[in-house]
């Protein structure tokens, strides 16, 4: 049954009104869990889209990181009540875009706002090598798309091939979401100070992700390359509309704690090119 849109919701003043509520329709229709995602598990990136994992990366993955999020000196916050679990599809009971207060989306609040939380003290839990730490887990969230080149693991008795989403032009290319947990989070600092010292941010070249051999995942992030003139452009328009914002916070909150060399990369970096220099 189809119900037809009204006369005064099409036209005039009201409608102008009526269409700056879209954004609550659009954060409606993201709200599920089928946020494309990044997980770790096994020593593989495994990308995820419709709650279906669709590709599977072992060691090394290169990606262009859109953008980081929440801002200088946040951390989005994530508190399962019984702990995360490797493959779960419900998501976290509190959890917080930026670190500040629970997202709106959470029903079982622990706290009004993330610094009075107890689950956000050190000592409120105990990590699996036995060490106190906090209940409620730390970690930056990125957007990115694939870079070139990346080989993805073949099923049983194929040959490894490029993936996809690397086939792709640039502005077809699917945006994912991933968390940056805290085992990974110094090494992620440690990139942003190196990009910053270049005085370039993550939107203008491909950072690999490299997977350490650890109990559990733990990332490394290495400037692989520079972005050409042709796709710079492209992907700083992203990174500056951030059309992730529509997205619910609680589909990408699922994604807990869980190689040879490739054609068209530099094996060493030269200096910043000459597109991306402030003239």
């Amino acid at each position: 049954m189809s119900i037809e849109l009204p006369e005064h919701l099409r036209t005039g003043p009201l409608a102008e009104q009526a269409a700056k509520a879209l954004q609550d329709a659009q954060s409606m229709s993201a709200s599920s869990n089928s946020v494309p995602r990044l997980s770790l598990r096994g020593r593989e990136f495994r990308l995820v889209e419709g709650g279906e994992e669709v590709a599977r990366f072992r060691d090394i993955l290169d990606v262009i990181i859109l953008g980081v999020e929440p801002g200088p000196g946040l951390m989005v916050k994530t508190w399962y009540k019984d702990g995360y679990k490797s493959g779960a599809k419900e998501p976290p009971t509190c959890s917080s875009d930026d670190g500040i207060a629970p997202a709106a989306w959470v029903t079982d609040k622990q706290s009004q706002t993330c610094k009075t939380c107890p689950k956000n003290t050190f000592g409120s839990a105990i990590s699996p090598n036995g060490k106190p730490t906090k209940a409620c887990r730390d970690s930056k969230r990125v957007w990115f798309k694939l870079a070139d080149g990346n080989m993805e693991v073949p099923p049983p008795g194929q040959q490894t091939q490029l993936c996809v989403e690397s086939k792709k032009p640039f502005a077809d290319r699917t945006l994912y979401g991933a968390n940056i947990t805290v085992a990974s989070l110094k090494a992620f600092s440690e990139h942003g100070r190196a990009l910053q010292a270049l005085g370039q941010g993550p939107a203008v070249c491909v950072t690999r992700l490299v997977m350490l051999d650890k109990e559990f995942p733990e990332l490394e992030f290495k400037l692989q390359a520079w972005l050409d003139a042709d796709t710079a452009p492209q992907s700083l328009k992203i990174a500056s509309d951030r059309p992730w914002k529509i997205y619910s916070n609680a589909g990408l909150a699922l994604s807990g704690p869980e190689g040879s060399s490739r054609g068209g990369l530099p094996t060493a970096l030269p200096g910043v090119p000459e597109h991306l220099k402030q003239q």
